[in-house]
């Protein structure tokens, strides 16, 4: 998957170390185990895209491309907005079904049934 010359997208982290490097494209110089070692200086774990922490604290992180950094920073701000709504809500919208629920539930990844839907209780 992963090949030395390689392009990738860093991301500073925004609790990162001043001395963490800018956000941009940069180069995968070296892999070796686990480890990407990237041009920039920093060394990534290639299962999660994490920087080495330093000190406690991340100096970033690594993407494909740019265009995947953005789909993700994308879909979490579209997470919380979904979150948000649905506390604000308070109530099932009209029409909203327990099977509607459930099939909800079941693509969010949250599984079919849950203790509030557990006839077992």
């Amino acid at each position: 998957m992963f090949r030395e010359g390689q392009e990738v997208f860093w991301v500073k982290s925004l609790t990162s170390m001043r001395n963490a490097a800018k956000t941009g494209p940069t180069v995968i110089i070296k892999i070796e185990d686990r480890w990407l070692y990237l041009e920039n200086g920093h060394r990534v774990n290639m299962e999660t895209g994490e920087a080495e922490y330093k000190r406690g604290l991340t100096p970033g992180r690594c993407y494909l491309s740019e265009e995947s950094y953005r789909k993700e920073q994308q879909t979490l701000e579209a997470w919380q907005k979904l979150k948000k709504d649905l506390q604000a809500s308070g109530l099932v919208p009209m029409g909203v079904t327990l099977e509607g629920i459930e099939k909800a539930r079941e693509l969010l990844g949250l599984g079919p049934k849950s203790s509030w839907t557990d006839n077992s209780l």
